[in-house]
């Protein structure tokens, strides 16, 4: 396994886990250009396959953390959580948020394993209307 910087069209190569394949349609190529413009990175097998990408964005007072990860997660997954914790470590002066759906418990575990814990239930913060659980890792 290796990590580059995010690219854009990442976001189109990366077959996202069945969970979070019903809100790719809102990842467009906009969003991954502003994605690419802050820390981020893409996470590929040994065959060439991306396994996720994930980085950090401000957002007002608080960084967003953000994730889409493949069904090959699974494989690499003590990889992928050891670079996604040395990248919050990295970005440990502010508060750290992720939005996760209810129904996606995998994410919320591992949301939880790197320090981050449930702070709200809110439906304004996707373009679908959906509800979405806030997690924050507080700054130091």
């Amino acid at each position: 396994m290796r990590f580059c910087p995010f690219e854009p069209w990442h976001m189109q190569e990366v077959t996202p886990q069945s969970a979070q394949a019903p809100y790719m349609k809102w990842m467009s190529p906009d969003i991954a250009e502003a994605a690419a413009a802050h820390y981020a990175f893409t996470a590929i097998d040994d065959r060439g396959r991306i396994v996720g990408c994930g980085g950090i964005a401000p957002a007002d007072q608080y960084l967003v953390a953000w994730a889409v990860f493949s069904q090959l997660i699974e494989a690499h997954r003590f990889a992928i959580t050891r670079a996604v914790r040395q990248s919050l470590d990295l970005h440990r002066t502010c508060p750290v948020v992720a939005h996760i759906h209810p129904e996606h418990g995998k994410a919320a575990r591992f949301a939880e394993a790197l320090d981050f814990r449930f702070l709200e239930a809110r439906a304004d913060l996707h373009p679908s209307g959906a509800l979405l659980h806030v997690y924050v890792r507080e700054g130091v």
